[in-house]
């Protein structure tokens, strides 16, 4: 498990949170440990930048399975977060304190409000580690500003239909109930890999791989390399 550039125990640089960015992190990190090729699992904006990376390093690829990916929405399909950073100087207004305060509030809000008053307790624990990545990674919401204002949430078409030219094997995972990668998406992404091996899971969301881990592990065993 990789923790992309301002996530997890990763540093925050203050830079644009781009393609690049997340495609060199990957690249170098493999470099680094001697691997040349892997089984690669991309879920939600993960999803996006291993689409983004086999396009570039095809030969690194041993197979590709995507869960709830992003970068295929629809410009309709696009998140409030995503829509407000595409106003002018939207980073340098949600930096400020007060502002950026309520900013985390939202996101938090956002993954609870998937269940309703029935939030499964791994989802609560979720949540507790957002707030806190919040108040005290120094990186957490100028990286993530920075990936809503820049990374491309629409038009990898080209990235992910690279897939359909290569011989490793290829899945997309998603949740039925997703409301944050919709079944739009899915649809778009058969047309673009028609050899894609698709599962659909009942009633999962967003959360997908917090909610029903054992679903993703029985699809990844015996597909992986």
């Amino acid at each position: 498990m990789v923790h992309l550039y301002s996530r997890g125990y990763s540093v925050g640089p203050h830079v644009d949170h781009d393609p690049l960015l997340y495609v060199t992190q990957l690249h170098e990190l493999l470099l680094h440990v001697g691997w040349g090729k892997c089984n690669f699992v991309g879920y939600s904006l993960g999803g996006a930048i291993i689409s983004c990376y086999s396009h570039r390093f095809s030969e690194s690829v041993q197979s590709l399975t995507f869960i709830s990916p992003g970068g295929l929405l629809s410009a309709s399909d696009l998140p409030w977060v995503a829509k407000i950073f595409l106003i002018p100087y939207s980073v340098e207004i949600l930096s400020k304190n007060p502002v950026k305060n309520y900013f985390s509030k939202k996101n938090v809000e956002s993954m609870l409000n998937e269940f309703k008053d029935d939030v499964p307790t791994c989802i609560k624990e979720a949540a507790k580690i957002m707030e806190l990545q919040f108040e005290h990674h120094a990186g957490y919401a100028r990286g993530l500003m920075s990936t809503l204002k820049i990374f491309p949430l629409t038009g990898l078409d080209v990235e992910y239909a690279t897939c359909q030219q290569q011989t490793y094997p290829v899945q997309v995972i998603w949740g039925t109930k997703d409301t944050v990668i919709p079944g739009t998406t899915i649809t778009k992404l058969h047309q673009l890999v028609p050899r894609i091996k698709a599962t659909n899971v009942e009633g999962a969301t967003h959360s997908i791989v917090m909610t029903h881990p054992k679903n993703i592990i029985e699809k990844l065993e015996g597909f992986v390399c």
